[in-house]
């Protein structure tokens, strides 16, 4: 005798109140499900954000140096450790012997070396932007291990106060880019209207 396989399309006695059966515990499962999903989708929001942060603060951290300088800071994304997506790198530019330009990773930033590179008007600001940078770097490391991890926890991103944090960045972000221009604009540096704070935040 053959059966209809299909489980789901079994006639069984059950319980008549759903905690007695199968279909009580699935819907407490779809519920715990969602709940993930719905947490998975704000690590990856708040992902989203801080990568657009670690852009702009790369950008401003490029505007703060003189052109061409040896030694210079920058924000690259590099593939690390067979990691399939990339990771926000801080590095140096520096010279081979025979004149090609290479980077360095960075791993901590000395204020000497700040100091060294930044136009002298913009070191207090690069310097800042170095500290934000290490802070979303920090919140990109964390949140991509959970979600990559599987390590998903009802809550994880209100308990972190990652919200907040990310809000607080972004708004200091956009305050350092007026004031990286202003300087730019007082030595005589023509800013192109694709690089101004206006269309950039607009």
């Amino acid at each position: 005798m053959e059966f209809d396989l299909d489980v789901e399309r079994w006639r069984i006695p059950v319980q008549s109140s759903g905690s007695s059966n199968s279909r009580g515990a699935l819907e407490d499962v779809g519920r715990d499900l969602a709940d993930l999903v719905s947490e998975g989708n704000a690590v990856l929001g708040c992902l989203r954000k801080v990568g657009r942060l670690v852009d702009y603060v790369g950008f401003l951290v490029r505007l703060t140096q003189a052109p061409g300088i040896v030694g210079a800071l920058d924000v690259r994304w590099w593939r690390l450790g067979g990691d399939r997506a990339g990771v926000p790198v801080l590095v140096r530019w520096l010279q081979t012997r025979g004149g090609k330009a290479r980077t360095k990773r960075v791993l901590r930033v000395r204020r000497e070396v700040v100091d060294g590179v930044a136009v002298p008007e913009m070191r207090e600001l690069l310097w800042e932007l170095v500290g934000l940078y290490g802070e979303l770097s920090e919140m990109w490391e964390r949140l991509s291990r959970v979600l990559r991890g599987g390590r998903l926890m009802r809550g994880y991103v209100a308990r972190g106060g990652y919200v907040g944090k990310v809000e607080r960045i972004a708004q200091r972000v956009v305050e350092l880019h007026g004031e990286v221009e202003r300087v730019l604009l007082d030595r005589g540096v023509r800013v192109e209207k694709r690089f101004r704070v206006e269309e950039v935040v607009a």
